[in-house]
């Protein structure tokens, strides 16, 4: 086997078992609802028949045995699917009444229909906790429920110009360590979470500031997003564009400190698989850093009104 083909399995190796989690993730928060979303199954039938679009352009050179991993993996992935289907067809839809919002100058853009901000009780019994349908609020630990088990997964979903603080605070240090992170349609926010033992898997995020610390961090179908981050391994992109990269901030103090700088960062996008660098990310340049006292005024609940703040570091973040 030669070293191109060698690079090749490794990198579907590291792209498969990257979408495999997410789409996991997603089925078992759609699961979890009892009714879930027509669009939502669509959005994820599209995503696994991606998948198989992918295991099947790689045939040419994944080793047999491997293919036929890959195969039952995702195969059961189609199953489970086809399961969420036959379980939400023909179930009664209902919905909760919510008061219009205010007038507000925070970004504008399509706020998420959901309300719902607790897992409910078959989530939680997954040891997962889920952050979904918020708009023009400060997020805390305070905005999920608390589950027993010492560590769990974290879903974040339908957020749209909103302040999430996972990290600073001692009731942070009340809840359990997060094991995998997984974000979908966050639009307009600032998002700071703790360190993750494992993998934060990012989708459909734009305007926004995400901090970070992970050991795998993997983010698609994202524009204009600045990541905070320290992480064990050299991260992924795929189909997005306007990202920039910084070591995570001193300031934020309940992860491990990262390096001053971003030495030989190396970000693998999977949709610029070329010699010359990508155009989709580069480092974020010093002057448009936040500094400590940015992060004190963003964590600080009583530091202003929540839309002038994030007009005000979304601004500067994306100049």
């Amino acid at each position: 086997m030669d070293a191109s083909n060698k690079t090749l399995i490794q990198e579907f190796y590291t792209s498969f078992q990257a979408s495999q989690s997410d789409l996991s993730a997603r089925l078992a928060v759609l699961k979890a609802e009892g009714n879930a979303p027509q669009d939502a199954i669509n959005a994820l039938a599209l995503d696994v028949a991606k998948l198989r679009k992918d295991l099947s352009d790689a045939n040419a050179y994944l080793p047999s045995y491997d293919l036929r991993q890959y195969e039952q993996s995702l195969k059961s992935l189609e199953q489970s699917l086809d399961d969420l289907r036959t379980a939400s067809a023909g179930k009664p839809k209902f919905s909760f009444k919510r008061k219009p919002a205010k007038t507000s100058a925070c970004p504008s853009g399509p706020h998420p229909a959901t309300t719902s901000n607790v897992a409910s009780s078959s989530w939680a019994s997954a040891n997962s906790i889920v952050l979904s349908g918020h708009t023009r609020q400060r997020l805390t630990w305070s905005s999920v429920s608390s589950v027993s088990a010492s560590t769990t997964d974290l879903s974040v979903t339908d957020l749209d110009s909103c302040i999430v603080d996972l990290c600073t605070g001692s009731a942070s240090d009340a809840f359990p360590s997060l094991t995998a992170v997984h974000m979908r349609n966050v639009k307009n926010s600032i998002v700071i979470l703790p360190h993750v033992k494992g993998s934060a898997m990012v989708h459909d995020m734009s305007n926004s500031v995400l901090a970070v610390g992970c050991h795998q961090f993997r983010m698609h179908t994202s524009t204009s997003v600045d990541v905070y981050f320290h992480i064990d391994s050299n991260p992924i992109i795929e189909h997005c564009t306007k990202l920039r990269f910084a070591p995570f901030p001193a300031a934020l103090v309940e992860v491990p400190t990262p390096p001053a700088a971003v030495p030989n960062l190396s970000v693998q996008d999977f949709s610029h698989i070329r010699a010359t660098p990508s155009p989709n990310w580069s480092v974020l340049p010093d002057e448009d850093y936040l500094r400590q006292e940015d992060w004190n005024r963003i964590t600080t609940p009583d530091a202003g009104d929540l839309c002038e703040l994030l007009q005000n570091f979304l601004s500067k973040s994306q100049a």
